[in-house]
């Protein structure tokens, strides 16, 4: 499985990376929208995990734009914004994760995926 874990925190990343260590993931890592967006249009991923508010571009012009990029690739989206989870799931988010409790319950969502795929 890749994930492309895209945040301009290198914490959450690892943070992630650290709950997963043991499972069959492989990790790429963006640390600004543009990076982001152009990973995501130009590798496969099976899942993707934004942050929200991600400088230069964020918001949900930016969700927008990876679910154009990404057709109809998984696209989980982290925010510690005050927006509501149906504004995100229309933009294109597949699920939506608030901060800070967001972190553990990302990596047993990927756990129960790579058990689904197994």
């Amino acid at each position: 499985m890749k994930v492309l874990i895209a945040d301009d925190n290198p914490e959450i990343a690892s943070v992630i990376e650290l709950f997963l260590e043991n499972s069959k993931v492989t990790f790429y890592r963006a640390m600004n929208s543009e990076d982001a967006l152009n990973q995501a249009s130009s590798n496969l991923f099976d899942l993707i995990i934004t942050d929200y508010d991600f400088p230069p571009r964020g918001g949900l012009e930016l969700i927008s734009k990876y679910r154009n990029a990404i057709g109809n690739t998984p696209l989980y989206v982290l925010t510690g914004v005050s927006i509501s989870e149906e504004d995100l799931l229309s933009a294109g988010a597949t699920k939506v994760f608030f901060k800070p409790n967001a972190i553990k319950r990302i990596s047993d969502e990927i756990k129960t995926t790579i058990k689904k795929a197994s």
